[in-house]
């Protein structure tokens, strides 16, 4: 077995050198972990490519063994083409500081002919790419994009070619006055590209891209460039006035910013620019102006420069009005019929009006009760119809996932009909599936996700004020809907707010620890053990609380209980540190 599994890496391996490093098409979609530390060729390959796909965690993990993997081997320039995409993963997510790092080296390195052979591509990129991390000025970084473009296109990789014509598009486009000079060298890309497409059709896009002022959103470009593209084009049309439906689009787009690539600070950016456009749009000023004092804010932690002219551009918008206009889209929804409601989801469902709870909808299909909590916890309560058949119909044919939908549909207007007296409930209009947001006052789960966010904007600099946010959140939280059959969807969305919870209670107690408030950082590490029963670094932090106060039975009694709970779950034991732990060491 391990002989034909060799076979199949080996054969994987080639597939990815044949393609300059990229991942197969049909390659697997996913491969064994002892893979990555087997071939770091296969591990820099798939690190690209879940980075692709947002699934950052593993693409952080296999990256970096394959740089270890390179070096190792000497192989200094896939070494240089690994670090550059961790910190593009790095710039991603928003951690500057580690990125730095990681650029910093590459830009000190000297290029040197076949020392460099498959990263020198890479490593322009990067620079390019995130080179302000860095204190480059527009000018180098539009210089390394170039530098990129060709290389990628001499190595044949269509689609990274394809992500540095867009990063030097948009970069070129936010800073015109210093980009002043590169028409002749972007002339001479467009005529290289040319040249590039009679042999490959691939890159016709490419040539295309610099005869025009805006990228299209509907360029070929790769799934995270093209929701950017989505937004920017969107936002723009927006501000100009927009259309009736663009609200719509603009809230069902912010949310898909949101879950199809989590963590992405500029995706986050993007959203928040969005959707102070939508609420200018609607006239909500108060609203618009809220999203960009926290666009403002995350900005100073580091993003491109070139997402100051845009926050500058829907600020003057917002003031002089956001573009509203007599579009019946835009108009304030007239309030009538009875009051809204707010909903609660941690915990069990439960509906309240006026203080008074509202009687449970009586479901007859399931599909219509996941329909309905799938809408109420996104943005806006609303979501694509693409998105909506991906996620309650994954498995059915197109045709019959659409007539699945609007019998979940009809049957969730039924309920609400009878539980809370709503004549307009669910509705399928512009592609965009939709509750009625005016008649949900407020939700739980955005409430807590909404303190959350703010905490973690204001905890570098306003550490008192952020865990007054977390404290709130962390009383709302509870077990999200479990009675709720499991959907892959809903137990994702379960895990990610978990997630948050532990980093919450962890700050909370730290915060504790450090002004010697033993209470309340007993409270809150007993919070963070309860959540997490079977985690070792939740119970091992409560030990030191106890072994710092001399509370020797205490501690003894919370191991025992804490290896009872580990024996008969996971059929094993505490491992010998929270052992020590328990015994005061």
């Amino acid at each position: 077995m391990k002989e034909a599994s060799g076979d199949v890496l080996f054969a994987l391996e080639c597939r990815v050198i044949e393609l300059a490093g990229e991942w197969p098409p049909d390659g697997p979609a996913r491969v064994p972990t002892d893979w990555w530390t087997r071939s770091p060729v296969v591990a820099a390959a798939y690190g690209r490519k879940r980075m692709d796909e947002g699934g950052y965690a593993e693409a952080r993990a296999a990256l970096s063994t394959a740089v270890r993997g390179f070096g190792r081997l000497g192989e200094t320039g896939p070494m240089r083409a690994a670090i550059a995409w961790l910190a593009c993963l790095d710039l991603r997510l928003g951690e500057t500081g580690e990125a730095a790092v990681g650029l910093r080296f590459l830009s000190e390195e000297i290029w040197d002919g076949e020392e460099a052979a498959g990263g020198r591509a890479d490593s322009a990129f990067a620079l390019g790419f995130g080179g302000y991390a860095i204190g480059w000025n527009t000018r180098q970084r539009l210089l390394h994009l170039e530098e990129a473009v060709y290389a990628f296109v001499d190595e044949d990789r269509p689609e990274r070619a394809s992500s540095a014509v867009f990063a030097w598009k948009r970069l070129a486009g936010a800073a015109a006055p210093e980009a002043a000079g590169f028409d002749a060298r972007a002339a001479a890309m467009q005529r290289r590209l040319a040249q590039k497409a009679l042999w490959n059709e691939a890159y016709g896009w490419h040539a295309e891209a610099f005869g025009r002022g805006r990228i299209r959103p509907e360029a070929p470009l790769g799934a995270y460039e093209r929701l950017t593209a989505r937004a920017a084009a969107l936002r723009a049309k927006l501000l100009e006035g927009g259309e009736p439906g663009d609200v719509r689009e603009a809230e069902a787009l912010a949310e898909e910013l949101a879950s199809r690539f989590p963590g992405a600070v500029e995706h986050r950016m993007e959203r928040l620019l969005l959707t102070a456009a939508a609420r200018a749009r609607r006239g909500d000023r108060g609203g618009a102006e809220a999203e960009l004092l926290e666009a403002e804010a995350l900005f100073e932690l580091g993003l491109p420069p070139e997402y100051r002219p845009a926050i500058e551009l829907a600020a003057v918008a917002v003031r002089a009005g956001g573009g509203a206009s007599d579009a019946p889209a835009s108009e304030p929804v007239e309030e009538t019929g009875p009051a809204p409601v707010r909903i609660r989801c941690f915990g069990g469902l439960r509906i309240e009006r006026q203080g008074a709870l509202v009687p449970e909808p009586k479901w007859k299909r399931k599909k219509a009760e996941e329909l309905f909590i799938f809408l109420l916890l996104r943005p806006g309560h609303a979501a694509p119809k693409e998105q909506v058949l991906d996620a309650l119909f994954p498995d059915a044919e197109p045709s019959k996932a659409s007539n699945q939908l609007y019998v979940a549909i009809y049957e969730v207007n039924r309920a609400l009909k009878e539980s809370c007296g709503w004549e307009d409930g669910a509705a399928l209009r512009d592609g965009v599936v939709a509750l009625p947001e005016h008649r949900v006052e407020e939700v739980d789960v955005e409430k807590y996700t909404t303190l959350v966010r703010v905490a973690d904007q204001l905890h570098p600099t306003q550490a008192d004020v952020s865990e007054e946010l977390y404290e709130s959140a962390a009383e709302l939280y509870g077990s999200l809907l479990p009675k709720l059959p499991y959907v892959e969807w809903l137990a994702r969305l379960r895990d990610e707010l978990e997630w948050k919870q532990e980093r919450i209670l962890e700050r909370l107690a730290a915060g504790a620890r450090e002004r010697n408030e033993t209470e309340r950082e007993e409270r809150f590490l007993r919070m963070r053990a309860e959540l997490a029963p079977l985690q070792e670094p939740a119970v091992q932090e409560l030990l030191r609380l106890y072994a710092r106060t001399g509370r020797t039975a205490e501690a003894k009694r919370l191991f025992e209980a804490f290896e009872r709970r580990l024996l008969a779950e996971d059929g094993e034991r505490p491992s010998p540190e929270t052992k020590r732990l328990a015994d005061g060491l």
